[in-house]
């Protein structure tokens, strides 16, 4: 979905219109989409915690860069958006714990897998599912889309996709 619309090129004009006047990191992390699930984990002896948010647009320049220094655009491409295309950049993913494929054997993982929806949230980029969502399978990477969107996605623990939901593809135009 981030690849077919520049979901933060709207709002890019306007952060940096009033960046000195609001700390955005600040708020996005009082925010109650990213807190509520961490407490309620917490609360069941689960330890959640933000290992990546918010980014701003010239961060993310700087992380993608990064990548495709590393690995070439292709590479690069299927597991770090372009700057302007981001869902961090957005404010509405985090990177939960250790950004790595280990985290997925985790009992964080595990509780995420049955209780994120919950608090609308989504694993983004589920495993098996890199044709459909363009990225490689990241089970640190969850996105807030509310509740009842999530509770669909959510599908009896049978995971769909943003894009099988939607009916869409997630290719850049």
């Amino acid at each position: 979905l981030q690849k077919i619309f520049d979901i933060t090129k709207i709002t890019v004009f306007f952060l940096e219109k009033i960046k000195n006047i609001v700390d955005f990191e600040k708020v996005l992390e009082k925010n109650p989409m990213d807190l509520k699930v961490l407490k309620e984990a917490k609360k069941m002896g689960i330890n959640l915690f933000i290992a990546s948010g918010f980014r701003s647009y010239q961060t993310q320049i700087d992380v993608y860069q990064k990548w495709v220094n590393l690995d070439g655009v292709d590479k690069a491409n299927a597991y770090s958006a372009k700057p302007g295309y981001s869902e961090h950049q957005a404010g509405v993913a985090i990177d939960l714990n250790q950004i790595d494929s280990s985290f997925s054997s985790t009992e964080e993982f595990k509780w995420l897998m049955e209780n994120a929806y919950k608090y609308g949230f989504i694993l983004r980029y589920p495993d098996n599912k890199e044709k459909i969502t363009g990225y490689m399978y990241e089970p640190w990477h969850y996105r807030y889309v509310g509740i009842d969107l999530a509770k669909k996605l959510y599908n009896n623990g049978n995971w769909l996709t943003i894009e099988e939901y939607f009916g869409i593809d997630s290719k850049y135009k």
